[in-house]
């Protein structure tokens, strides 16, 4: 049986190691601190691509099919974990200019229910189909489930940059002298790839997003609304959250009071009844940015049994059901 070790603990990487674990394969899964605290558990958890026709194609294509996903994925965990990841069919309210034309021919496309709706003079449009889930909770159960699984899990394990001049990576050493060996390696580090991989600095890099939430309301929201480049979602236990920011900070965890007044702003106009609702904590996370908002998944370009599954922006959780499989695929390929 051969060893894959997954460097990396957030959405991706998790569903990467359970995709391959199932696959036959013995699998560890490795983060510099612990599974699924860094940008994974701070997202909102919307489940699309906003705005896809304003991407290219791939990236959709790498979206396609994650609500049937973490649909199922849901279930899954609710019965093997005992955990609920809140995963719900809310839906979308689009609040904001765009390009019509482009999002008609995206949505005929893709066969993508779109429907036109009046409020007073305005003319929005709402996507019935939108899907969300709770990142924090459904990270929480892949945790569990993969114990369950026997995939081996390390924590606070922090690998030094790759060095070996040989093709093939016997062992990748860590920062206290350990190291770790495998048959294949997955890098999956998000906006930390380019730290442990001198090839991909500066290719993939750290995008700060900070969020909000409001303090515990009588509000209720039917459904996601996105407007002037932010949104503002309810998750299953009533808490309302929006975002988030794009800031080229590096891995400054500094909190802009500016950026948060700004999304409070931004969130009170989008749901006026929130005027008068005080926050009640905020929080940011490192998105991985790449220069064409294209994630990498593939073997690596020099180490033959190195794969990477990293730089997946602003729709890692969307993209990590497809990336997962792409990645399982091209490890298959290479083991066979």
């Amino acid at each position: 049986m051969k060893k894959i070790v997954v460097i990396g603990g957030g959405i991706v990487g998790c569903l990467s190691a359970i995709n391959l674990k199932e696959k036959g394969f013995q699998v560890s899964i490795l983060d510099q601190s612990e599974i699924g605290q860094e940008s994974s558990s701070a997202a909102a958890g919307i489940l699309f691509p906003l705005l896809p026709w304003d991407y290219d194609d791939s990236i959709y294509q790498l979206c396609i099919n994650s609500d049937r996903s973490y649909e199922a994925l849901s279930k899954r965990l609710i019965e093997e974990t005992g955990c609920d990841p809140e995963f719900k069919k809310s839906g979308m309210l689009l609040k904001q200019k765009i390009d019509r034309q482009g999002m008609s021919e995206w949505s005929k496309k893709n066969q993508f229910n779109v429907e036109e709706r009046k409020v007073g003079d305005d003319s929005y449009f709402y996507f019935p189909d939108v899907c969300q889930i709770s990142p924090s909770k459904l990270m929480k159960a892949l945790k569990k489930l993969m114990v369950n699984l026997k995939i081996e899990i390390i924590e606070n394990f922090k690998l030094t940059p790759i060095k070996s001049q040989h093709k093939t990576i016997i062992e990748w050493p860590s920062e206290n002298n350990q190291s770790i060996g495998a048959d294949f390696y997955v890098l999956a580090t998000g906006a930390w790839t380019g730290l442990i991989h001198q090839d991909f600095l500066g290719n993939i890099y750290p995008v700060r997003g900070q969020m909000i939430q409001f303090k515990k309301n009588d509000i209720e929201l039917p459904h996601i609304i996105y407007g002037d480049n932010s949104y503002v979602l309810q998750q299953k236990d009533g808490a309302i959250l929006a975002g988030s920011t794009r800031e080229n900070v590096g891995f400054s965890r500094v909190i802009n009071p500016e950026a948060i007044n700004i999304l409070q702003k931004k969130a009170r106009s989008l749901v006026p009844k929130l005027e008068n609702i005080e926050l009640d904590k905020h929080w940011t996370g490192f998105r991985p940015g790449t220069n064409e908002n294209l994630p990498y998944i593939m073997k690596d370009n020099f180490y033959e049994n190195l794969f990477i599954n990293s730089g997946h922006y602003r729709y890692g959780l969307t993209m990590a059901p497809e990336s997962a499989n792409r990645i399982t695929k091209l490890i298959m390929q290479e083991s066979i």
